[in-house]
């Protein structure tokens, strides 16, 4: 995704192991509820941190705070622990749309250019018409705040 500072995937499992090491990760955002699944032991981090988000097939929506949150804990985890890992169950849409926050808020790419490159790097890439709307109203925030 971005080549030693962020990595994009679902949960962690096994036949990705040699990809862990090989990318030397140091730190992972989960983004799943811990009833969705554990971290795997035999991941040998630095930090490990869990930001809950609901999917679209929650009865709850996410909000811009929960975007915010979320954006903050992955930016910090980039700034002290290099390369992350972000993780949800299927890296369909909680952990691209947070992916593409953080492009769009601390790399400074528009929202369309953060789309078109995420798609092509992950190509599994498909937030919900609805969580892009809370994106949107999340990166208008910031740019009244500037």
């Amino acid at each position: 995704m971005i080549p030693g500072r962020l990595a994009i995937g679902p949960l962690p499992h096994e036949q990705q192991r040699s990809q862990f090491e090989q990318e030397n990760i140091q730190a992972v955002l989960s983004l799943c509820a811990p009833q969705e699944g554990p971290i795997p032991e035999w991941i040998q981090i630095r930090q490990w941190q869990r930001c809950i988000l609901p999917d679209s097939y929650c009865n709850k929506l996410i909000s811009v705070e929960q975007i915010t949150t979320a954006v903050e804990q992955l930016h910090q985890l980039i700034l002290t622990s290099p390369p992350v890992y972000i993780h949800c169950i299927a890296s369909i849409e909680r952990s691209p749309l947070i992916t593409l926050a953080y492009l769009c808020r601390h790399r400074g790419l528009e929202f369309w250019e953060a789309l078109s490159y995420l798609q092509q790097v992950h190509r599994a890439t498909r937030p919900t018409d609805t969580q892009i709307r809370v994106l949107q109203q999340y990166l208008r925030r910031g740019s009244d705040q500037a």
